[in-house]
């Protein structure tokens, strides 16, 4: 019974798998891909963070410098302040780079 339930398990993640769109993965290099950033303090690597309340310019910065050129379109999100956010989403249609995520110091 254990077998053919592994069995099941491993043949639903396989049709999961397969309709996931490839821009999921990997964006075409001609197309746009869509991301957002959040504003923290702390350390990921030990899963102690907390949200940061920064200067809307602050997250167009960094959006600007993990898309390589100013995002086509973006929006702020979590308002905490005149022109304050937590997050940025944005659209970026320069070639994708799987770049690190930096940690803040």
């Amino acid at each position: 019974m254990a077998g053919r339930t592994s069995h099941l398990i491993t043949a639903t993640f396989i049709l999961v798998l397969s309709f996931l769109p490839s821009t999921a993965i990997v964006p075409a290099p001609d197309q746009c891909w869509a991301d957002r950033i959040f504003a923290f303090s702390g350390y990921s690597s030990n899963c102690n963070v907390t949200k940061q309340c920064v200067k809307e310019a602050d997250l167009l910065k960094e959006a600007t410098e993990e898309c390589g050129q100013p995002p086509e379109k973006h929006s702020f999100r979590e308002s905490c302040g005149l022109g304050h956010y937590f997050a940025i989403d944005y659209t970026c249609c320069a070639a994708y780079q799987c770049g690190s995520f930096r940690v803040p110091t």
